[in-house]
């Protein structure tokens, strides 16, 4: 372990308080209770859609740095807290296997630090919503699917920490490696323009992503429901849960995100590209 231990005696002396004796409840931490992820939901769409309809009178404001920092903050917070997930997650899978990882109640066990991390990377969807208000400061637009998946992916940790599926860490470590890459790119095209070669590519990651998820959360799902309800079907095994609201809110936004973003793949790569190919052929 390269980072854990140095993430502990961090978070120590600025707490005063072990991670690993970090202990998820509603009402202990900030943000922590289901009216406060509904405020947070409605204030965020009220904002940035506030801040667009005041910016229609204002020239865009400049925020290249700005972005530029905010940027490198989010790739290198995802790229630490990845790490720390990794360094949990891969010993478990090489002492006790795969499926244990996503169905073994203890590999939701906060001793082993890994509930503190979940939080974490709720707090992290907290500040990602300030992607959407840099783009309404600039006058950028808002495509629905940007502000659809700012605003449930919030809502979606949120439920993935509170639920406790063994299974969560596999859709959050994903997410959050994509969101390196993606937060890099951000990064560097906040201040250089110049296109890259890969972008298609990023696309294309966040599709296999949500499509590997689903595979995922179908499977912990259903062994989950078939076991609690006592149904005559074929199990693997028994999936842990605290409850069944996370399987379907994940079940749900998950594939609502893959939907989304085949059509956002189809629309600015293919249509697009067929069109940009005719005018180049016409010309």
């Amino acid at each position: 372990m390269l980072l854990t231990p140095i993430f502990t005696n961090i978070f120590t002396k600025l707490t005063g308080q072990d991670p690993h004796d970090f202990r998820f409840k509603q009402g202990n931490v900030p943000l922590s209770q289901l009216h406060e992820v509904v405020f947070g939901f409605a204030l965020y769409l009220t904002v940035v859609f506030s801040i667009q309809h005041i910016m229609k009178k204002h020239n865009p404001i400049r925020l290249k740095w700005l972005n530029f920092l905010h940027n490198c903050i989010l790739c290198v917070g995802s790229a630490i807290l990845v790490t720390l997930f990794m360094e949990i997650i891969i010993p478990m899978i090489y002492h006790h296997g795969f499926y244990y990882s996503i169905c073994n109640p203890a590999a939701r066990d906060p001793a082993s630090g890994i509930e503190i991390l979940y939080y974490i990377n709720y707090l992290f969807k907290w500040y990602e919503f300030m992607d959407t208000v840099y783009l309404a400061l600039k006058k950028k637009k808002l495509q629905f699917l940007h502000v659809y998946h700012h605003a449930f992916t919030m809502i979606l940790c949120y439920v993935e920490l509170d639920g406790g599926a063994a299974s969560s860490w596999f859709v959050i470590c994903l997410n959050i490696f994509i969101h390196v890459i993606m937060y890099y790119y951000y990064a560097r095209t906040s201040i250089i323009k110049k296109p890259v070669w890969w972008k298609q590519y990023l696309t294309t990651f966040q599709i296999v992503q949500f499509v590997l998820d689903l595979f995922v959360i179908n499977f912990a799902s259903y062994n989950y429901f078939v076991n609690k309800y006592n149904i005559n079907l074929p199990v693997y095994g028994q999936c842990y849960s605290k409850n069944n609201r996370t399987a379907l809110v994940s079940w749900f936004l998950i594939s609502s995100y893959l939907v989304l973003f085949i059509d956002f793949f189809i629309k600015t790569y293919k249509i697009k590209g067929k069109k940009a190919a005719a005018a180049k052929k016409a010309n």
